[in-house]
């Protein structure tokens, strides 16, 4: 394992960690976490949020709390990672890097969409668990680790529980194989939106 990949894998080591930790979890934005219990009562961006702050708080610290109109909230949002993801050259600054491509996409990277009002939340960010697998024509399928109310294409949630788990989305590429649109499960639609891939590396010394 080199450098460059030394810091994503370990995005991915302590997300699993946390599954494997989990006793009690419900989908929900008021963020309560209890690693002596096995608790994570966690939304998509808290579940984010809290693994960077465990593997990588100066990276975490560099994505900016745009708060929304309309939304009271002092925490990193799922809108906050899409926008700073979106915002990234393709080459490493500060740690933190834009990948354009879904089908370069790797386990540990960091996958973020923003949802436009009037939609109650601002969209969705997860862990990348595996690399990209083709499932159809211009649409491939991602396992990911995350904290949703929705369940996924070979979830691990049970039938009536929400919060943190794994599962697959199907993501829509364009021509380019830009990242267009998601799909959480048959037969939900595909929903077109704006999505963004982050890749957390080393600070360079």
């Amino acid at each position: 394992m080199n450098s460059a990949t030394a810091l994503r894998l370990q995005v991915a080591g302590e997300a699993l960690r946390i599954l494997e930790n989990t006793r009690h979890t419900n989908y929900q934005h008021n963020l309560v976490i209890d690693e002596a219990t096995g608790t994570y009562d966690v939304d998509c961006s808290g579940f984010a949020s809290y693994i960077l702050g465990r593997v990588a708080r100066n990276h975490l610290s560099l994505i900016p709390i745009v708060t929304p109109l309309g939304i009271s909230e002092s925490r990193l949002l799922a809108q906050d990672y899409y926008d700073f993801f979106s915002q990234l050259p393709n080459e490493t600054i500060d740690g933190w890097l834009q990948i354009l491509y879904l089908r370069d996409a790797r386990r540990g990277d960091l996958i973020a969409w923003a949802l436009p009002p009037p939609n109650p939340d601002t969209g969705h960010i997860f862990v990348v668990a595996a690399d990209p697998v083709p499932v159809a024509e211009n649409t491939l399928a991602v396992m990911a680790y995350d904290a949703s109310d929705i369940h996924h294409y070979d979830d691990s949630r049970g039938p009536r529980q929400t919060g943190v788990g794994s599962g697959t989305f199907h993501l829509q590429v364009n021509s380019a194989g830009k990242p267009i649109a998601f799909q959480f499960n048959a037969p939900d639609p595909l929903v077109p939106t704006s999505i963004a891939i982050g890749r957390i590396e080393n600070f360079e010394t």
